[in-house]
């Protein structure tokens, strides 16, 4: 079973505020219409409610992502993007997949990297320092013109 997700995003900065106010860069430092912290947040406890609805009760996602149960879809915008990304991270909460040791000696750049060798005792056996499974956002130009077809919530 493929099971689509179609996310919109969290709370945001304002849009018909200009820029050029007095205190704007202060309260709003990501511009007109990002998404904000309070947004992130918003979309990571989606996820998690998500999460407890299709993994644990329902178990119609695995607890690590694959590509062949979940397609998240997305509106061409970075606060609709990073709402999605939130979301994945309160949905996968399991840590990704470990590195054998012979994956980590090719998983190196062939150039050098500054602090190479502490950045590498630092990520130990995981792929990245957060662990985090990342999910691919999938951007549509015809999903916008669902969604507004779209009057009521899920």
């Amino acid at each position: 079973m493929l099971v689509f997700l179609i996310t919109r995003h969290g709370a945001r900065t304002p849009y018909d505020i200009k820029e050029q106010n007095e205190g704007f860069s202060d309260k709003w430092p990501t511009g007109r219409t990002a998404l904000t912290p309070v947004g992130e947040r918003q979309h990571y406890l989606i996820g998690s409610k998500i999460r407890e609805k299709y993994i644990k009760e329902l178990h119609l996602l695995n607890e690590k992502y694959d590509p062949r149960e979940l397609h998240i879809i997305s509106t061409d915008y970075n606060r609709t993007i990073m709402s999605g990304i939130s979301e994945t991270f309160g949905l996968y909460k399991e840590p990704s997949a470990k590195l054998t040791e012979e994956q980590q000696k090719h998983a190196l750049p062939p150039f050098h990297v500054k602090n190479q060798e502490q950045i590498l005792e630092d990520l130990g056996d995981t792929p990245t320092k957060s662990g985090l499974q990342h999910v691919p956002i999938h951007v549509s130009f015809e999903i916008e013109k669902f969604l507004k077809g779209c009057d009521t919530a899920i």
